[in-house]
């Protein structure tokens, strides 16, 4: 098998009324695929969940706005304008064969975004991942992610669990070198994050779910990949400090088993 290169990106927004939708894009060179893969998954009030994808998608760039988002294939357009968050990155994992880098884009930015003729205004995410060695070479059972967005925070955690488990959370930007993770609340130095109950906005394996209507890449896919199982939500949450001060806003958060 040739070399793989993947550059996956990932974009976000939630409104006040906690209407969302989360952008996918992928570039891929390797495993028999030359292409960009691009999906969305929008939410309303419930129970209306919409996904759409492309083997014709795009990759967001920067223009004078701030990073831009436009795939025609999926009706879709949005800008994530900086709010002069310092932005993060790490090596995630580094072996003889390749490398995973992290690194934010926009981890605190106003966002405009439509799809399909809809359009959601709030506050919203853009990360990036590139890998140059096949991902299901990486030593990872499970993974939780997650990041939070106010009008004055933002946060972004993830956490490997294996033998030799690997965790991160960035604070504005800055890296904590301690913190726990709960099932309702992430905790670090003088701050808690409290999230509220949590709506599910996908869960299952991704064959199944995003791959389930997606037969000509799920062919190509090694059964390694096609059997990750992942649950989704989005849920609003506040952020308190040691001083009682408290800030609102929404978490989108994920869970995936890779064995």
């Amino acid at each position: 098998m040739g070399p793989v290169q993947i550059e996956k990106y990932y974009v976000d927004v939630v409104g006040p009324d906690g209407r969302g939708c989360i952008g996918y894009a992928a570039r891929l060179d390797g495993l028999g695929l030359h292409a960009t893969a691009a999906a969305t998954l929008c939410w309303d009030h419930p129970p209306a969940i919409r996904q759409q994808r492309t083997l014709r998608g795009t990759v967001p760039v920067w223009d004078e706005h701030g990073l831009a988002w436009r795939c025609p294939a999926l009706d879709a357009s949005g800008v994530w304008s900086g709010r002069d968050a310092a932005t993060a990155e790490q090596v995630l994992w580094r072996e003889p064969a390749g490398t995973l880098r992290w690194r934010t884009l926009a981890p605190h930015a106003r966002v405009q975004f439509t799809v399909a003729g809809e359009t959601i205004t709030g506050l919203g995410y853009a990360e990036c991942l590139h890998l140059d060695f096949t991902p299901w070479h990486l030593p990872i059972d499970a993974l939780r992610w997650g990041r939070f967005i106010s009008d004055q925070h933002s946060v972004v955690w993830i956490e490997w669990t294996h033998a030799t488990p690997r965790r991160w959370l960035w604070h504005n930007g800055q890296p904590v070198a301690a913190f726990t993770l709960h099932r309702d609340a992430v905790v670090w130095a003088a701050h808690r994050l409290e999230l509220q109950p949590p709506r599910t906005l996908r869960c299952g394996r991704l064959a199944d779910t995003v791959l389930a209507r997606w037969p000509a890449v799920r062919r190509l896919l090694p059964r390694q990949i096609q059997a990750f199982d992942e649950t989704k939500w989005c849920a609003p949450a506040s952020l308190l400090n040691a001083d009682g001060a408290r800030d609102d806003g929404w978490v989108i958060h994920e869970y995936v088993r890779f064995r």
